[in-house]
């Protein structure tokens, strides 16, 4: 699955296959979230990040709680930007992000960076 994919899913967009209406917003939020996640995880980010784009091309970590970890971050970033939520849904999603944020940094050097 690629990132644009799973995100869409994410932000609740519903998609018929070949159908990139928000395809170029989304890879703009994606992008920033990934750089916030560079940030994060030291992680190498292509030049361009492109519908094709997958987390394995991003991540090459065999740590499975860690990829989940990222994708959720991803996900839950571009949600926050693309189509932000109101009340007690926004805080719950921030406070996640913080969690999530949290956790990723506390992953130990050798396993980010395989």
């Amino acid at each position: 699955m690629t990132i644009i994919e799973y995100v869409k899913t994410k932000v609740d967009i519903e998609h018929e296959e070949g159908d990139n209406t928000f395809d170029d917003r989304l890879l703009i939020d994606i992008e920033t979230a990934l750089a916030e996640l560079q940030q994060l995880t030291e992680l190498e980010l292509p030049d361009i990040v492109s519908s094709t784009t997958t987390f394995e091309d991003i991540l090459t970590t065999s740590d499975k709680g860690l990829l989940m970890l990222c994708k959720t971050f991803v996900g839950i970033c571009v949600r926050l930007t693309f189509d932000p939520p109101s009340g007690s849904v926004l805080t719950s999603l921030e406070k996640s992000k913080e969690s999530i944020a949290s956790r990723i940094t506390i992953q130990p050097k050798e396993v980010l960076n395989e």
